[in-house]
């Protein structure tokens, strides 16, 4: 039937069914061209959808690294208002108003008690407001440390924007108060997040409840219209935590658009980036065009060539038809003529290679068989291979297990034996639930789903259990097992006895909290001593004036009636309590420099000792001192601080060089040890380096108050806040060949 059809449709002549035989190859060509612009514009539509998943992913993650930036901001300002406390609620909205603009699209900073009142604000309105019903302000007061709103309409103004709340609690843990950054979305651009878009892309940012907190490029919205977008549905399923990509009606752009949406795992917040699909396909369609022309062109070309060809063929056809037909009649010795194309030439010599042909699949066969041999060898040393990688499993110290995807061990090595205790032909066949203790168990229909998908599990740290019942700390790693085409079959276990290492780490965790209680009893006594010493110093002041005042007051009003003798006395009780007065102010000195808060610039350590040196020979300009000053000394550090330091050092060495005729004083850096250390030398008096010890202790006196008038104070002043500056301070001297004192910052 199919015979007479094809019969009565098509050409009788040669020619004819050449042209139409190459009219139907044509054919599949149109349609593979068809076919690749297919696969071409799902593959373009892939890779733009990718495109789209990476711009909203890199948005996920700066908007995550911008949220960290104003929680950081938040705990400093925080910890800065506890700490300094007490503070009025004014000098706190003075502190925040003075800081606000330093935090990237935040439009306001708002301190609540921790009853959720707000007593400070950058914003003067939001004082005395009630945030307490505010679910920010309810996750904190929970335990929480900190916690972002959903977009909100602010109590103050009414404008849309979000919170991020930071709790600030004291050492015991207790709520201090929380520090509120007001955000305003509008404020936010991709210099904010870090984001370099190009092109007409365009992101979204939604919060938990799928409403729209930001867009770029930015549209006005109505609070209605924040929820809608034709992304609803979208939006949702980004929220339960799936990434995807979708194309969806915006009613915002009013077009079809192209996007890809990610959850923010941090918050429960949801990117999204879209394009126009008609822009995105555009020069897809236009290649359509191209290639449809293009298609006709070829098929017109064809067509003619199809002409040329088919008459090119004719001749040798006829010849073939001649030389096949005195072959028929039993010519054994006519030949076919090889002419014209080079199909027909073969085919005329075919009749004549016969004999070669047979001897050619002789060769063939004899080729086959070396490599069957071949690959039989291959198959040798595989085997040899798989048993050299049994060898190392079954000696591994690691429990090394296989099992099936119902969770039936198939295999066992030696190291799982000595780590739980069963024998292979004990466990070997067996559920590998055996080895799991039900706190645990719930577990393993998650990890073996994942194995199912093909992904692996990361090494993590459980419990399992030994033929003797004991529990053993191990950690795991799981990985699936494929066959040849890739189906998953089955998971391999690698699992760690680390109770030894978990032992350690919570003798570490031990001696830590032990150290952590001692600093925080030593902190809390030297803030007692230090508040003692501010008290004693206080209350010994107001004598010692009432002394030094009526002593005056007897050498001044009884003079006459006083013998030189006991003018002398009261002179000596004047010295001392002036002296005394002295060794006060040192003391509320010393213990001034463990409080205040340093503030931190470029110092200039030259400029300063050459001014402090220009001082001292404007009170002695009748000393004889050689002063060096090494250039460009800069460091950075509390410039007050840093000049009380100078100043010390550089007074005890005009001091000590005061009864030499000549002196030299230098300031300076060395190197040493790697260390960058500032010095102060002179060769004046010197000291015993056996009593260097006591150089830097309040009231320690090397020399007698005679020779060198002094309180006793000033090196342990230095040494205080060179520790408040993180560094240290060492002298060295010897007696009568001066001393050098070197610190470091």
């Amino acid at each position: 039937m199919l015979g007479r059809v094809l019969t009565r449709f098509l050409p009788h002549s040669t020619r004819g069914i050449v042209v139409f035989v190459l009219l139907i190859a044509f054919l599949p060509m149109l349609l593979l061209q068809l076919y690749t612009f297919y696969d071409r514009y799902g593959d373009r539509r892939a890779q733009e959808s990718l495109a789209d998943l990476e711009i909203a992913r890199a948005v996920a993650s700066a908007f995550d690294v911008y949220l960290r930036d104003v929680l950081r901001h938040e705990f400093v300002l925080g910890k800065a208002i506890d700490l300094s406390q007490p503070m009025s609620a004014e000098q706190v909205s003075k502190f925040l108003a003075g800081n606000v603009e330093q935090i990237p699209a935040v439009g306001r900073l708002i301190w609540l008690t921790p009853e959720g009142r707000a007593i400070a604000s950058s914003d003067p309105n939001a004082v005395g407001t009630d945030y307490q019903d505010r679910s920010y302000f309810q996750q904190i007061a929970r335990g929480d440390e900190w916690a972002v709103s959903e977009l909100l309409r602010a109590r103050v103004d009414g404008k849309p924007g979000f919170a991020i709340a930071r709790g600030i609690r004291g050492d015991e843990g207790s709520l201090q108060g929380v520090l509120v950054a007001g955000v305003d979305p509008e404020l936010l651009d991709e210099r904010e997040l870090r984001m370099q878009l190009t092109g007409k892309a365009a992101f979204s940012i939604f919060d938990g409840q799928g409403r729209l907190v930001y867009r770029s490029p930015n549209v006005d919205l109505s609070w209605e219209q924040r929820s809608e977008g034709g992304a609803e549905a979208i939006v949702r399923r980004a929220l339960a935590g799936e990434e995807l990509t979708a194309t969806y009606t915006s009613t915002v752009d009013g077009q079809t658009m192209m996007g890809a949406f990610t959850p923010i795992r941090s918050i429960s917040w949801v990117v999204g980036s879209a394009r126009s699909e008609a822009e995105v396909m555009a020069p897809m369609n236009e290649d359509l065009l191209r290639d449809v022309v293009l298609a006709l062109l070829v098929g017109l070309a064809a067509f003619f060539a199809a002409l040329l060809v088919s008459r090119w063929l004719t001749y040798p056809l006829s010849l073939l038809r001649k030389h096949s037909v005195a072959l028929g009649s039993g010519n054994l010795d006519e030949r076919v003529v090889a002419t014209g194309p080079l199909e027909f030439k073969d085919l005329a010599l075919a009749f004549n290679v016969m004999a070669d042909d047979i001897q050619a699949k002789q060769e063939a066969l004899k080729v086959q068989n070396e490599d069957l041999q071949a690959a039989n060898e291959a198959l040798i040393q595989a085997q040899e291979d798989l048993m050299r990688l049994a060898a190392i499993v079954q000696s591994s110290e690691d429990a090394i297990i296989g099992k099936t995807l119902d969770g039936i061990i198939v295999s066992w090595n030696g190291g799982a034996e000595r780590l739980y205790g069963y024998a292979p032909e004990e466990i070997i066949g067996k559920p590998v639930a055996v080895l799991v203790p039900s706190q645990v168990a719930d577990d393993l229909p998650a990890i073996m789903e994942r194995i199912r998908r093909g992904e692996g599990v990361a090494p993590y740290e459980t419990v399992r259990v030994r033929k003797d019942g004991s529990p053993v700390d191990v950690s795991v790693t799981m990985s699936p097992v494929k066959d040849l085409n890739g189906n998953v079959i089955g998971a391999s276990t690698i699992a760690r006895d680390i109770t030894q290492r978990n032992r350690a780490e919570q003798e570490i965790m031990r001696l830590n909290a032990d150290l952590e209680r001692r600093a925080a009893e030593l902190t809390a006594v030297n803030k007692d001593l230090e508040a003692f010493s501010y008290s004693v110093a206080h209350d010994l002041r107001a004598p010692l004036r009432s002394i030094d005042g009526f002593s005056q007051a007897l050498l001044e009003d009884c003079a006459d009636q006083l013998s030189a003798e006991g003018k002398q006395h009261l002179q000596r009780v004047r010295a001392g309590s002036q002296q005394m007065a002295q060794l006060i102010d040192g003391l509320l000195g010393l213990s001034r420099m463990s409080r205040g808060e340093m503030h931190f610039e470029e110092v200039d350590l030259s400029a300063l000792a050459q001014s402090i040196a220009a001082e001292l020979f404007t009170e002695q300009p009748g000393r004889r001192v050689e002063f060096i000053c090494t250039s460009g000394v800069v460091t950075n550090g509390d410039a007050r601080l840093l000049r009380i330091v100078i100043e010390n050092l550089l007074r005890n060495a005009w001091k000590f060089t005061g009864k030499h005729s000549c002196a030299r004083i230098e300031f300076g850096v060395a190197e040493l040890e790697d260390v960058l250390a500032y010095f102060v030398r002179d060769d004046g008096a010197g000291f015993d380096m056996s009593y260097a010890d006591k150089l830097f202790g309040a009231f320690q006196r090397l020399h007698g108050a005679a020779d060198f008038p002094g309180t006793g104070i000033g090196l342990a002043t230095v040494q205080r806040i060179i520790r408040r500056h993180g560094g240290n301070i060492w002298a060295e001297g010897a007696v009568e060949q001066g001393a050098t004192f070197y610190f470091t910052l």
